[in-house]
């Protein structure tokens, strides 16, 4: 039986993966850059590399901090 909640979870399941970044092999010759951000509840890290004039990702780091 296919309720409303099912449904709802469906679409939200189905929008995360038709707009999950891919990432990629990192190119020998493009260059490289590490983006970072941190806050009171957390650490972002990202490494991305310069393809067709445009920052596209090799990696993502996070790392969320506890109250300790």
């Amino acid at each position: 039986m296919r309720t409303s909640q099912c449904a709802s979870a469906f679409r939200t399941l189905q929008d995360a993966l038709t707009h999950a970044i891919t990432l990629q092999y990192p190119s020998a010759d493009a260059r490289l850059a590490i983006s970072t951000d941190a806050s009171d509840i957390g650490i972002r890290v990202v490494l991305e590399h310069w393809v067709d004039d445009a920052w596209v990702p090799i990696a993502f780091f996070i790392k969320p901090l506890d109250k300790t």
